[in-house]
């Protein structure tokens, strides 16, 4: 089935009796035809019709050619049905090996690029982890301590958050707090509490640095290359200093 010129006829007319213009006759053929398109689309996935195709995006363009559906609209409708799964997953609190599975499985057939997927992941995800770190966050310093460590790795690996979702959304909380003891240390009444609220900044940055670590591997491997490439510079530049003595 399709949209024939029948049907076209029928919605045509329908709009004329609602006393609907052109261009919103127009609005409600193409919602028409985009609700066809849809449930043929579910019915294809569902029954394994779709898995089944050599090719799924020649049959997805044999369906839009059928429905005389626009392709730019029916990869908006893909992206959509993707971000909908995507969100129902993420609504329990947590993904799970299944998820992540169907999740990819339904990018594939439904021909979702690569770059519009990890854009929604990141968008949706960034979404569930925020009010986590929030909670976490809202913590006073002194009270930061392993177990709001372990909550936010907690949530982000609930929501199997990578580095380039969770990252800035931890900087963007860190850097609040640090301004934080900045603004204190500015107002303190004497040298000594400016140094405790520096001390607290010192503290609170060991902490989250420790989250990172914990959640990056590969953060921390580029922190003890940094180290180590530090610790050479200056190992080099003590032996150029002796050997100049020596001359």
């Amino acid at each position: 089935a399709g949209v024939s010129a029948d049907l076209e006829a029928a919605v045509g007319e329908l709009g004329a009796l609602l006393g609907l213009r052109g261009d919103q006759a127009g609005e409600l053929q193409r919602d028409a035809v985009a609700k066809a398109y849809r449930v043929q689309l579910a019915k294809a996935y569902a029954d394994g019709t779709l898995e089944a195709q050599e090719s799924q995006a020649q049959w997805l363009q044999g369906l839009c050619a059928r429905f005389r559906f626009e392709p730019e609209r029916a990869f908006a409708l893909h992206t959509d049905i993707y971000r909908t799964k995507m969100q129902e997953f993420l609504a329990k609190g947590f993904l799970t090996d299944a998820d992540d599975e169907e999740l990819r499985r339904l990018q594939k057939l439904l021909c979702v690029q690569n770059p519009v997927a990890k854009g929604v992941s990141a968008e949706l995800k960034g979404k569930a982890l925020a009010p986590a770190l929030d909670r976490v966050f809202a913590v006073d310093a002194a009270g930061f301590e392993d177990f709001e460590v372990a909550e936010i790795e907690r949530a982000v690996n609930n929501c199997r958050c990578e580095p380039e979702v969770f990252k800035p959304l931890l900087d963007e909380r860190v850097q609040r707090k640090f301004l934080h003891f900045i603004e204190a240390a500015k107002k303190a009444g004497s040298a000594e509490e400016a140094m405790a609220e520096y001390d607290k900044l010192s503290d609170y940055n060991a902490k989250v640095t420790e989250v990172l670590y914990r959640l990056d591997p590969e953060e921390l491997e580029a922190a003890e290359r940094r180290v180590a490439e530090a610790e050479l510079s200056i190992t080099m530049m003590h032996a150029q200093q002796d050997a100049a003595m020596e001359l």
